[in-house]
This record gives structure tokens, C-alpha cells and sequence, in this order.
């Protein structure tokens, strides 16, 4: 039997295209299907079967036909490398003990694959080195990677070829100050004002996606006034703010606005970074509003499993690059959400020449929106993409506005927090914290992802809907 070869030393190519298939596959189902593949199947003898209480359908004989085979995790491709390179190592260390470290195998291991168990794991990681030494194995992984790659470029060719034109609900800005403005879409003074805070990272309109995939649109059809704080491109007075500039000097000032020219109730809705400004303005001016809404709203990055956590000398490189800029651009904000999952993009597009057409319009809608992204000053961005989720300033309680720390717990009026299961972008992990923050707080947990809550298909059922029934029953 051959040495394993170390990751480290495959080609590149190879090691991407390994990690692209592993990151949708468990490592149980890509050893069974890759092995049984091999021309010579005893070259590499395949991982004893998981204990009969935790062994998944698909590695069961075929006469034992499920009606619907159980779905495996999927294990997360630097988890995958990261703990093949430990096993790797501690097998060549200590060869005769044959064992794991319990901390590895309970951390990376157990929680993300649930069919396995400390009896067979020790025995069963030995045979997948081997594999991954077999070229028939590579050259099996490299084959689908290609596969993928074919069907991601056909899609982004029909992605390009595609026409779409975004028709927008008529606005009146009714308030102005710099880059900021206030949009109207209801203008009646004594109707219930929802004001929408929406994140400086993309334009607002993801409330206002098309027909029937918009909430603005939904909130006039319910009698609401609805309104938005655009928060525009920064100017040059804006591009030296920060976010507590940006709470204090423009959206206080926007709230202060509404509250003199408006006689009905007024209800602050804060979507993802813009709950994190929302629940600002909640502590700091409680008496000019009546509720606070907040949507996939990022709090305490502590437990947040999905962000590769950096080291300080990365950081303090990434720092760098962006204080050299007067404002961080729209694709090095997207590059870094891309690092939660590097494989959505290619999955993503590999799906579009097989939708219809309803779904390929909300495709290109939301693309569209995605990729219309704002530029940031460079203060936001370090404390949005560094101070925040890698130094966890928030939950820690390092974040000032007006001089005060903003603590949720402070937070008094009547409070409803929506934390989407399947969100990427801000997980459970990150917004439910908020529910022991708030206690008084109603709360969802729709099963819909970051985007789709607010614009997707389940949209209005999931989450428009139970925000117009929690303002019923307040008022």
C-alpha cells in the first residue's frame, strides 16, 4: 500500500477540486462513491461501515431501499483538509496508537458529520489517507470539478445573454442631508410609519425588489406609510465617518425628522447591519418610536462557526489595505462574504440555465441588487468587516454612540426580532443572542435564508406577515 501523499504537496488545481467536491458531500459518501469507482478496488480497501444506529442510507445495501434516504451534514472543505492534514500527522507520529485527539474529534468531527462514532473513526481515517493517494480517486475528483466548472461557465453565458429592467414603487424624499435621504412611499401623517434602516453595504431596494417581491409594496397594501433611509454613496464629508457618525449625525437626525412631521406611531425596522444601527437609535431617542423591528440582525461573532476566524498579523494586514483607501470598493466587500461559502457562486450558476422563467426573473432581480453594491468609507469597513465579526466589538460592549456603549438589554420598547435559519450571512449563531439581550422581545425563526426573508418566495408568509400582525396586536 502507498504512503498517503501530504496535502500540502497536491497541485493546486487538485486541491481545489477536491475541496469543491467535498464542500457538498460528506467524506463518508465521497470515499463509498469514489471507491467503488476505482479500477482496482483492493489498491485502497474501503473504510469499515459506521455502527448500525448511526450508518446513513446510502452506504445501506441496495436491497434496502429507503423511500427517502437520509441527507447527510455537509462538512465544511477547510474543516475537511484542516482535519485530514492533523490526522495525517498524528498518524505518522504516533503510528501505533492509531488514535485522534479527542478535542479534534469531537470539534471537527462529530458535530458536523453524525454518523460517526469514536469506535470506527480511528479505524476508518486511516483507509481515506490511502484513498486520497489513489490517482484514480483524484483523477475522479478532478473529473466532477471539471464537470462543475462547464455547467457554472454555460450559466453565467445565459446570465450575461439574459435582459433584466428594475420598475420601482414612486418615492418623495421628504429629508436630505448629504449623502442621506429619506424616501417616502406613503406621505399620510397619521397612518403607522414603518422607517426602514436599511445596511451601508448594498442599496436599499432588496425592499423593494419587483412586484410581489416587495415588502414596501406590501406595507402600503396593509395601510402602513412606509419609508427608507438611503443611505447613498459616501460624499467626501462621509467617507471620513464611521458607523457611530453615521448613527449620530444622519439617521438620529433622519428620526428627529419624522417624529415632528408625523402624528401616527412610528415603528423602526433595522435589516442586518442596518438592526445594528436600529437598535442605536432605539436606546438613544426611546421616545420617538413606538416598536423596534429587527431583521437577520448581526450581534455577538463569539460562536459564529461559519467565519474563518484571522490571526492578528492577517489583520493588521487587512487594516492596512484599507486605510489606504479613501472608500473600500463594492467587490472587496463581496470577496469577503464570498469566504463564508466560496462555493456559491459556482452553485448558484450552475442552476440558472435550468430554471423557468419566473425563477430566472427573480434570479437576475436579485443578482442585480447583489451586484449593485456601495462603496464604504474606510472606518465602516474596518469596524463592519473586522472590528465587528473578528474582534466581536459589538457583544462586547466596545461600540459607542454619543458617548454611550449600545447594549440590547437597555433596549425597553416593544421589540420584534426575526433570525432566519438558513441565513449565511448573519447566522443563528450571530443574531439570536439578541432574544437573551431582549427578553421581551417576540421573536420568528423563518426558515428562509439572509436575502430571501426579506425578497424571496416564502417572504411574505415568513416574515411580512408576522411583522403586520405583531404591529396589530401592539397598537
Amino acid at each position: 500500500m502507498n504512503k498517503p501523499k501530504n496535502i500540502d504537496t497536491l497541485p493546486l488545481h487538485l486541491g481545489l477540486a477536491m475541496a469543491n467536491w467535498i464542500s457538498s458531500h460528506s467524506v463518508w459518501q465521497i470515499a463509498n462513491s469514489a471507491s467503488q469507482s476505482l479500477s482496482a478496488p483492493s489498491a485502497a480497501p474501503n473504510p469499515p461501515p459506521p455502527s448500525k444506529k448511526a450508518q446513513p442510507a446510502s452506504l445501506k445495501p441496495k436491497a434496502q431501499k429507503a423511500s427517502k434516504p437520509a441527507k447527510l451534514n455537509p462538512l465544511a472543505a477547510d474543516q475537511v483538509l484542516k482535519s485530514l492534514q492533523a490526522l495525517q500527522s498524528d498518524l505518522q507520529v504516533e503510528p501505533q496508537k492509531q488514535k485522534i485527539k479527542k478535542s479534534l474529534l469531537n470539534e471537527q468531527l462529530n458535530e458536523n458529520f453524525n454518523v460517526l462514532d469514536e469506535d470506527n473513526i480511528a479505524a476508518a481515517f486511516p483507509a481515506y489517507l490511502e484513498l486520497l493517494a489513489q490517482p484514480d480517486f483524484l483523477q475522479a475528483i478532478q473529473n466532477e470539478a471539471q464537470n462543475r466548472t462547464i455547467l457554472m461557465l454555460q450559466g453565467i453565458s445565459d446570465y450575461q445573454e439574459s435582459s433584466y429592467e428594475r420598475t420601482a414603487i414612486a418615492s418623495k424624499v421628504i429629508w436630505q442631508k448629504g449623502s442621506a435621504c429619506l424616501l417616502d412611499y406613503g406621505n399620510d401623517p397619521d397612518a403607522t410609519a414603518i422607517l426602514c434602516i436599511p445596511s451601508l453595504i448594498n442599496k436599499p431596494y432588496i425592499l423593494d425588489l419587483y412586484e410581489e417581491h416587495s415588502f414596501i409594496d406590501y406595507c402600503i397594501q396593509q395601510g402602513y406609510r412606509p419609508l427608507i433611509l438611503d443611505w447613498g454613496e459616501p460624499g467626501l464629508r462621509e467617507r471620513h465617518y464611521d458607523c457611530a457618525d453615521y448613527v449620530e449625525k444622519l439617521a438620529l437626525d433622519a428620526l428627529d425628522y419624522l417624529g415632528r412631521h408625523h402624528e401616527g406611531p412610528v415603528y423602526l425596522l433595522g435589516y442586518c447591519m442596518g438592526g445594528v444601527f436600529a437598535l442605536a437609535m432605539a436606546q438613544l431617542m426611546p421616545e420617538a418610536i413606538d416598536g423596534l423591528i429587527l431583521l437577520a440582525t448581526p450581534w455577538d461573532f463569539a460562536a459564529q462557526r461559519e467565519l474563518v476566524p484571522l490571526d492578528d498579523e492577517v489583520l493588521s494586514e487587512y487594516e492596512s489595505l484599507i486605510k489606504q483607501q479613501d472608500t473600500v470598493p463594492p467587490g472587496w466587500v463581496q470577496s469577503i462574504f464570498h469566504m463564508v461559502n466560496p462555493w456559491h457562486f459556482q452553485e448558484k450558476y450552475q442552476r440558472f440555465p435550468t430554471m423557468n422563467e419566473v425563477e430566472r426573473q427573480h434570479f437576475l432581480a436579485v443578482e442585480s441588487w447583489v451586484n449593485d453594491g456601495v462603496p464604504l468609507a474606510r472606518h465602516v469597513a474596518r469596524e463592519c468587516l473586522i472590528d465587528w465579526p473578528q474582534r466581536n466589538h459589538l457583544a462586547a460592549g466596545k461600540w459607542r454612540v454619543r458617548g454611550e456603549v449600545i447594549d440590547p438589554s437597555m433596549i425597553e420598547c416593544p421589540t420584534f426580532i426575526a433570525t432566519p435559519t438558513s441565513d449565511r450571512v448573519v447566522p443563528l449563531s450571530c443574531s439570536q443572542p439578541l432574544l437573551d439581550l431582549i427578553p421581551h422581545a417576540a421573536s420568528i425563526a423563518p426558515k428562509t435564508g439572509h436575502v430571501s426573508m426579506v425578497a424571496g418566495h416564502k417572504a411574505r408568509s415568513a416574515c411580512w406577515q408576522p411583522i403586520h400582525q405583531w404591529i396589530k396586536a401592539q397598537n
